[in-house]
């Protein structure tokens, strides 16, 4: 992620890169002057601008709402999932691990409630029949539901607190196992703005240190957020 910042030092403009694909934010002068740069200096494909209709995006359906902020939804990605055929398929391992990387990515985008399940199952090496049909219970809840992620313009109203910044608020959790998994989630206010589920890096010995790192995880993905979304200028104005 690159921001740009203009010449009293307030943030005008973010850009994000995944692979070769570029999201621009901010500002309009400087959405266009970014853009006209990239257009210059790169050999770069249409440039579309997201409106009221949706624009897909690495997989990623987003508009922008009529009262502000954005509107993110994968259920055309979703339905484009197949279940595992159990009497047909013969390479299973090969077709558990594609749909798992389709999940991981869903999971990582839009549905932090299948973080838990979907990287256990990731762990997984030799999939069996009940892992099979356990990630093909995954596929027809996804499809059973039809929900989007709005992202609104944080405001004072918006998160019910009268000052400018609202309190951020960490949840950790973690399950002791070799290896253990921890989870963490970072509320602003009473909006989701994080979330992780991973294997650890460390072997921990208990469920208490498993808990412990978690907690540690959180605090310092917890004071990145701080830095970034609250002090957005480098002056920290």
């Amino acid at each position: 992620m690159y921001m740009t910042y203009n010449e009293e030092g307030n943030l005008c403009g973010i850009i994000t890169t995944h692979v070769d694909d570029i999201l621009v934010a901010g500002l309009p002068s400087s959405v266009i002057k970014v853009c006209d740069g990239l257009q210059t200096l790169l050999k770069v494909g249409k440039i579309v601008q997201i409106g009221s209709s949706w624009t897909k995006f690495l997989g990623v359906h987003i508009r922008k709402l009529d009262y502000g902020g954005f509107e993110l939804s994968q259920t055309q990605y979703i339905r484009t999932l197949n279940e595992i055929d159990l009497a047909t398929d013969d390479d299973f391992e090969y077709m558990f691990r594609a749909l798992l990387g389709k999940f991981m990515w869903i999971v990582s985008n839009r549905s932090p409630d299948l973080a838990f399940q979907i990287g256990s199952l990731s762990q997984v090496s030799k999939p069996t029949t009940s892992d099979i049909r356990l990630l093909n219970k995954q596929v027809r809840r996804s499809q059973m539901e039809s929900f989007t992620l709005k992202f609104l313009p944080v405001s004072s109203e918006s998160v019910g607190v009268e000052h400018e910044f609202p309190d951020l608020h960490v949840f950790t959790d973690a399950a002791f196992g070799n290896p253990s998994r921890l989870a963490v989630y970072v509320f602003w206010g009473q909006f989701l703005v994080y979330w992780s589920s991973r294997c650890s890096r460390r072997v921990t010995k208990s469920t208490l240190s498993s808990q412990t790192y978690a907690l540690v995880e959180g605090v310092d993905i917890g004071q990145y957020i701080k830095i970034v979304a609250v002090i957005p200028t480098p002056g920290g104005k």
